[in-house]
């Protein structure tokens, strides 16, 4: 999972209001075009649709208050008690605003309620935006995935157990 990083100055906006919310397939458009502004290897059309049909997986998307199109979104794929986190990205003009850590909370919180015990995710080694939000959530590194990406760079494997997160977001 790999996000592009954040725009220079974005941290000095106010934080837009948002909704979090189940995504649908009328959001399809505007989830690719997320995953083309803020993946280095973005999912197809098709695998969105997969992930939004899926029940196995969840898709939350965060909707801007004002023009209530998704400007960031989450997908998960739930098995047993276990989770995983498979994609985590917000439009780049909105990164740094708190938009990622309100998804992230969320769906922790809903994973949580249904009894989730533990959630997963993979990430590049050298996202440190991601890597200092997902510790703020209680993430731990379980291992390291050496030259796991087409350009060399190495995977973080983190998990956090659900039962011991608190309740809302820790930021």
């Amino acid at each position: 999972m790999r996000d592009k990083g954040a725009r220079n100055g974005s941290r000095d906006l106010p934080n837009p209001q948002v909704t979090i919310e189940t995504g649908s397939p009328a959001d399809l458009p505007h989830l690719l075009s997320l995953e083309q502004q803020g993946m280095t290897s973005p999912w197809s059309s098709g695998a969105l649709a997969q992930q939004l049909e899926n029940p196995g997986s969840v898709l939350l998307v965060a909707i801007h208050a004002q023009t209530r199109k998704p400007i960031g979104y989450i997908a998960i794929r739930r098995v047993a008690d276990e989770a995983e986190i498979l994609r985590l990205t917000v439009e780049p003009h909105f990164r740094g605003r708190g938009i990622g850590s309100q998804l992230l909370a969320t769906t922790l919180r809903r994973l949580r309620e249904n009894a989730t015990a533990t959630c997963f995710l993979e990430v590049r080694a050298d996202n440190s935006p991601a890597l200092a939000l997902y510790r703020r959530f209680s993430f731990r590194i379980l291992y390291r995935r050496p030259s796991y990406y087409a350009d060399g760079c190495a995977a973080l494997v983190l998990a956090t157990d659900l039962e011991g997160l608190p309740p809302t977001d820790p930021s």
